[in-house]
C-alpha cells in the first residue's frame, strides 16, 4: 500500500492543511506484517501504524488498548483507526524501550515497576475480561506444535519416531496442564524489554497487546524476567520471583494452595512452554517469512530451554525424558547450525558484577 496514502489519511485525522505541516518517519518493524511511522504536527507527536488486516490483529488491538487505559494501565492509546485500511494513530509514547535502559544498576528499579503493571493486569476484574478468549489446553497444545513442526523438523530436519512422539506429547501434556491449574487472569503475552517503553516522565508503558488472552499468571513474569533478549543470573531471578510473589500477598493476590513454591515450579514450567514455542515461532520467521534476525535470538532460547528442564526442581518425569532426549538428540543438530553461535548467548547475559 502506498505511504502516500496512510498519510493522507493522517492529515485528516489531524486536521492538517498539507503534508508541509506533517514531519514524518518511518520506523523499523517487528516480527508482524506491521509498518510503523512517527510523525509530528502542532507541537504533537503520533504513532502510525500500517496494520494489514489480512494479518493482523486489529480489531483485538483497539479493544484491549481501551481495556488496559481504563483500567488506569498506561499502554498504547488509540485515538483513530480504519479497519478496512488498516490504519491505527496512536499517542507516541516515546522512543525509549525499557531494553534500552536496562543495566545492573536501574534492573531492580526498572522491574518493580514492571511487576507492579504486572499486578495491575491481574487485578482486571473478570467481568471486563469477557471479549478475551482463554488461554486454554487447546491454545497452549498449538502453540507446543510449533516446536515440533517447525524447530524440530523444519528447521533442524529431524523427524520424530514412533517411541519419540508420546514422549514429547507428555511433555507437552504437563506444561499444558501447569499453565491450567494455576491462577488464571489477563495474559499480554510478549510481555517483555521490547515490548515495554519509559515515557518522558519515566513511567512505564506497554505496547504490541494484541495477542492478550485470559490465561496463567506466570506467563507475562516468565516473559519478563526469563526474557528471549536478556538474561540475568539466577540468584537475581530468584529474588525479583520472591519480589513477586511478596507484592501478590500485599495485593491479596494469593490463592490458597499456591505457596511461593507452588509459584516457583508453576513459573519454571511456565518458561518451558514459552520457550519451546518461541524456538517454533522463531524458526518459521525465518523460513516462512524471511525474517531471519532471530536467528541471533535462538542460542540463548536454547540455553533456557536446556537449563530448566534439566533443573532438579521442577520435579517431573516428563520433563527429566525431554531433557535426556532434547541434549542427546537435538543438541548434536542444534550445534551444526550456522546460527548456533554460543557467543550469543554471552552477549545477552547482564553483568552485575559491577
Amino acid at each position: 500500500m502506498s505511504e502516500a496514502l496512510i498519510q493522507n489519511w493522517v492529515l485528516q485525522q489531524l486536521k492538517c492543511a498539507s503534508l508541509d505541516e506533517l514531519q514524518w518517519q518511518a520506523l523499523s518493524g517487528d516480527a508482524s506484517f506491521r509498518r510503523y511511522f512517527r510523525c509530528q504536527t502542532k507541537g504533537a507527536r503520533y504513532i502510525v501504524a500500517l496494520a494489514p488486516p489480512a494479518t493482523e490483529k486489529n480489531h483485538e488491538f483497539v479493544r484491549i488498548s481501551k481495556l488496559l487505559n481504563d483500567a488506569g494501565i498506561k499502554a498504547s492509546e488509540v485515538l483513530a483507526v480504519d479497519y478496512d485500511q488498516g490504519f491505527i494513530l496512536q499517542k507516541d509514547l516515546g522512543h525509549e524501550l525499557l531494553a534500552d535502559r536496562l543495566t545492573a544498576a536501574t534492573a531492580d528499579v526498572l522491574y518493580t515497576q514492571a511487576m507492579q503493571q504486572l499486578l495491575q493486569m491481574q487485578q482486571i476484574p473478570s467481568a471486563a475480561l469477557t471479549a478475551i478468549p482463554a488461554y486454554d489446553i487447546p491454545a497452549l497444545q498449538l502453540e507446543c506444535s510449533y516446536f515440533s513442526d517447525w524447530f524440530v523438523e523444519k528447521m533442524l530436519g529431524y523427524h520424530l519416531s514412533e517411541v519419540e512422539k508420546p514422549m514429547l506429547q507428555a511433555f507437552f501434556d504437563e506444561l499444558c496442564t501447569s499453565a491450567e491449574n494455576q491462577p488464571q487472569g489477563f495474559v499480554h503475552r510478549d510481555y517483555h524489554c521490547r515490548n515495554l517503553m519509559l515515557t518522558t516522565d519515566n513511567d512505564l508503558a506497554t505496547i504490541d497487546f494484541q495477542d492478550a488472552l485470559v490465561g496463567p499468571m506466570t506467563y507475562d513474569l516468565v516473559s519478563l524476567l526469563r526474557d528471549c533478549y536478556v538474561v540475568w543470573p539466577d540468584e537475581k531471578l530468584q529474588h525479583w520471583l520472591k519480589q513477586f510473589f511478596t507484592l501478590l500477598e500485599k495485593e491479596g493476590l494469593v490463592e490458597k494452595g499456591f505457596d511461593f513454591q507452588a509459584l516457583k515450579q508453576a513459573f519454571d514450567l511456565m518458561g518451558l512452554q514459552r520457550h519451546i514455542k518461541v524456538l517454533g515461532i522463531f524458526a518459521r520467521l525465518s523460513l516462512r517469512d524471511n525474517k531471519h534476525g532471530y536467528l541471533d535470538d535462538l542460542p540463548t532460547v536454547v540455553n533456557y530451554v536446556k537449563i530448566i528442564a534439566a533443573k532438579k526442581s521442577v520435579d517431573s518425569p516428563a520433563c527429566q525424558a525431554f531433557s535426556s532426549w532434547f541434549e542427546a538428540t537435538l543438541m548434536p543438530l542444534i550445534s551444526s547450525q550456522n546460527w548456533w553461535t554460543p557467543a550469543l548467548i554471552e552477549k545477552n547475559i547482564m553483568d552485575v558484577s559491577r
